[in-house]
């Protein structure tokens, strides 16, 4: 018997604010839907008491000490303290790279 090679999605843990709320609820969505399955992410959330986001200097603070996290975009159109992550291994820079993810093939 050959050994094979084994292939599992990456678990990303990610804490959210206020659930149910239209800018806190795109992970546990976009979840139910499969976007993140579709490339290779689970997501482990976990919901928080408190209702509040990362916010830019925490996020470029936990960057500048080595967390692994990649700022894309605010998540919502005049909030600048919300953004998408992915993990810093990913091709992912943009939303513009998505475009190269979901183009039909064949």
């Amino acid at each position: 018997m050959a050994p094979t090679a084994g292939w599992c999605d990456d678990v990303l843990k990610v804490a959210v604010g206020a659930p149910n709320n239209w800018d806190s609820g795109v992970p546990d969505v976009c979840q139910r839907a499969g976007i993140f399955k579709r490339h290779g992410l689970i997501l482990e959330i976990l919901y928080t008491s408190l209702g509040t986001s990362a916010a830019t200097g925490g996020v470029f603070g936990a960057f500048a000490k080595g967390a692994p996290v990649r700022i894309l975009l605010a998540g919502t159109t005049g909030t600048g303290d919300l953004f998408w992550y992915v993990p810093a291994s990913s091709p992912l820079r943009s939303f513009a790279d998505l475009d190269a993810l979901d183009a039909p093939t064949g």
